[in-house]
């Protein structure tokens, strides 16, 4: 193969004339294409790894420490606007009618209000575990938001 044709093109790495397909697409050159070939290109990024494992997995344990501190931080603030605040009667009811629904105890029933089958369970006094309202996910943002609902 010639190397002015387009079908082909030279690694500069391994010096070896191969065809278009044994190269990875890139959006930068006009050819559409990485510059070294695919094995090449593969042995670099091995290599690389190889040299830099301890760099790269500290830097992963980095990011990964950091993610948990801000999901962490960001749960808090959700808590604290949403007034949730780690109630564990609210956790506990909500378990509750996961048992009671997996054992038969309960059954779920359509929204109270549109007849809509796809529901959750609202509960209006979260110390009465199974005592529930079947209310579409509509219905049950509208219930939590209104000014009336006591909340425990």
């Amino acid at each position: 193969m010639l190397s002015g044709t387009a079908q082909s093109k030279r690694c500069p790495q391994c010096g070896i004339e191969k065809p278009r397909s044994a190269f990875y697409a890139a959006k930068r050159p006009k050819s559409g294409l990485r510059s070294e070939c695919k094995v090449c290109g593969n042995s670099n990024t091995s290599r690389y790894g190889r040299e830099h494992r301890a760099y790269m997995a500290d830097r992963q344990n980095v990011c990964y420490q950091k993610h948990i501190v801000e999901r962490r931080l960001a749960n808090r603030e959700w808590k604290k606007r949403s007034g949730w605040v780690d109630e564990r009667h609210k956790i506990l009811a909500r378990k509750a009618v996961c048992r009671a629904l997996k054992t038969g105890k309960i059954i779920r029933n359509p929204c109270e209000v549109c007849e809509d089958t796809n529901v959750q369970a609202h509960h209006d006094d979260y110390t009465k575990q199974l005592d529930v309202r079947w209310l579409c996910a509509k219905h049950h943002g509208e219930a939590h938001r209104s000014p009336n609902e006591t909340t425990n």
